[in-house]
């Protein structure tokens, strides 16, 4: 549905291989979480992102 709407679809909480290679399956544009790297301290608000594919 997000896919027909052009809405950009984000997973969160990506921990482990098997949710990102789902993920990856099912077309999410975005993913975060422990997979990529443990959450930032509270002042740095370097945000970033990576394409699921």
């Amino acid at each position: 549905m997000a896919k027909t709407l052009k809405v950009t679809v984000v997973a969160e909480a990506v921990e482990t291989k098997e949710p990102l290679d789902l993920l990856r399956q099912t077309d999410c544009d975005l993913l975060q979480g422990y997979f990529y790297s443990k959450p930032a301290a509270s002042s740095s608000r370097n945000l970033q992102s990576r394409k699921a594919t």
